[in-house]
């Protein structure tokens, strides 16, 4: 199938009812698998090209002002062309980037610079397909994501199996301790799976059948969308964060004392802090853990 035979589609993911972003998502002519098409593609960097080619084209006909989301893959996040020609293309638009097929990194480094880059000219990177097969811890300890998007193989069946319901509540606070606070929730499609998850994430970003099916751009555009003005930060970094770091540090140091000043310092509230270290680290224990 040629690339040429197909169109996209937008989905739109949610925070409390306003529009956070519109997923653009592939749709060739009669293919009945999306994700397989995608896959057998030989050459993952001009699929990726041709996509933000089309959806360039859609934002500029239509005049399109809403954020997007666009999938992009490893292979093209790491090619030095792919950043620049994106970055020439996209700048001035509210656009994410989502890595997708992130399981066999080779080139850790080259990818953290790259989106770095991408992010110093103004875009956000989000990091998909998180819990699926390899989880991906490593690399949210070694890039600063704008946000993670939970599989929604975890999510189908939380509202009929309860361990199910407390796997995503380990994942998405193990998200949250390793410092990103923008978790998007895939394939919702019940009252009861929306439900569960604002139980413990009232600042959860919802995508999925639930709200609304992808649509073409002309439903998009008649939708008119109330799109949420204040995205939470890339990092929100708490004190107790903070001082979790100094009490890493100074279990593993010889300078213990002169790591505890620097808890005092940043412990205004001296919940943690004591002139003893042993007795510091014990607080930070029975607050923290």
């Amino acid at each position: 199938m040629r690339l040429i035979e197909a169109k996209l589609a937008y989905q739109p993911k949610t925070r409390n009812n306003k529009l956070v972003s519109l997923e653009v998502l592939l749709r060739p002519y009669n293919c009945s698998n999306v994700e397989a098409f995608v896959k057998s593609h030989k050459s993952p960097i001009k699929l990726d090209c041709k996509v933000l080619e089309m959806a360039y084209s859609d934002m500029i006909n239509a005049n399109l002002i809403y954020p997007v989301s666009i999938n992009v893959s490893y292979f093209s996040l790491i090619n030095s062309n792919f950043i620049r020609n994106a970055i020439a293309l996209f700048k001035g638009f509210d656009v994410t980037f989502e890595l997708t097929e992130h399981y066999n990194i080779g080139n850790l480094d080259k990818l953290k610079k790259n989106i770095e880059i991408l992010q110093y000219n103004g875009f956000n990177v989000s990091l998909d397909d998180f819990g699926k097969g390899f989880s991906s811890v490593k690399l949210l300890t070694q890039i600063d994501f704008n946000e993670v998007k939970i599989d929604k193989s975890i999510i189908s069946n939380i509202d009929n199996d309860f361990y199910s319901y407390k796997h995503l509540v380990f994942l998405s606070e193990k998200i949250k301790t390793l410092g990103v606070h923008n978790i998007v929730y895939e394939g919702i499609e019940r009252k009861t799976q929306l439900n569960l998850i604002k139980l413990f994430d009232d600042n959860a970003i919802i995508q999925g059948y639930y709200y609304s099916y992808p649509l073409p751009l002309e439903c998009v555009i008649k939708n008119r969308y109330s799109v949420e003005k204040n995205r939470v930060s890339l990092k929100r970094t708490t004190v107790l964060d903070e001082i979790e770091k100094k009490i890493y540090k100074m279990i593993i140091s010889e300078s213990k004392d002169k790591i505890n000043n620097e808890i005092k310092d940043i412990d205004t509230m001296l919940e943690v802090y004591n002139v003893n270290y042993k007795n510091t680290i014990s607080n930070f224990k029975k607050n923290y853990y």
